[in-house]
């Protein structure tokens, strides 16, 4: 999967992709090379369906179920908690999960 492996390169150059519905923001935008826009583009179809937040959601209830850890530790998750997660193995959603459990992302948000 040619997606996959393009967004761990990019993740690896300390890049990261953000969907905002059918587009694709690449952060931070000092680092994005014409290069890089040209190969995201090629693969941007595939690369909308691996960074959906449905997709991220229910790899994430799959190793919630496997950890024997509440579905509410998931559905507590905003999309933006979710980013990041598309190249993460089975191992590291289930190791995210119990974090997720222990320390989760909502205790530590501001509020305005």
């Amino acid at each position: 999967m040619k997606a996959l492996a393009l967004l761990h390169e990019l993740h690896q150059a300390g890049i990261w992709t953000e969907r905002r519905g059918e587009k694709l923001v690449l952060k931070p935008a000092d680092r994005v090379t014409a290069e890089i826009v040209n190969r995201v583009r090629e693969v941007k179809p595939e690369l909308l369906r691996v960074i959906d937040p449905v997709r991220q959601r229910d790899r994430l209830l799959e190793a919630a179920r496997q950890e024997g850890i509440n579905r509410c530790v998931v559905d507590k998750l905003t999309d933006a908690d979710l980013a990041g997660i598309e190249c993460w193995s089975d191992i590291q959603l289930r190791t995210a999960i119990r974090w997720y459990r222990d320390d989760p992302p909502y205790l530590r948000r501001s509020t305005p």
